[in-house]
């Protein structure tokens, strides 16, 4: 089992990493919007260190000057019809979130 610092000291390798790609692509004149894909709330809550996680990207979000949406928790599924697995979702589940958010956030033009 992985020890908590070196899942933190890997987070922090990956954000460093992050930032850089964000730089680089602001660098090229792309817009950057950050995203949280939709997962099921009994995997969310096995995972560790996640409010920690969510303070670091949103931090890295800010500092970067980049969008920030979090959908985390957009695409319940009590029925269990809208995901493939443990964290994918299914076309029926992509279809919904699509439509009801992804599509929302891609016609906002750039702030």
């Amino acid at each position: 089992q992985l020890s908590a610092i070196k899942i933190t000291d890997d987070i922090q390798r990956y954000m460093g990493e992050l930032e850089d790609m964000i730089r680089y692509l602001k660098e090229q004149g792309i817009r950057v919007i950050l995203l949280r894909a939709p997962l099921r709330d009994y995997v969310y809550n096995m995972l560790p260190n996640e409010a920690w996680f969510e303070g670091e990207l949103k931090d890295v979000a800010e500092k970067q000057g980049v969008e920030l949406y979090d959908f985390i928790h957009s695409v319940p599924d009590p029925d269990n019809k809208l995901y493939m697995d443990t964290d994918h979702l299914n076309e029926a589940g992509m279809t919904f979130f699509a439509e009801n958010f992804l599509k929302k956030v891609l016609t906002v033009p750039a702030s």
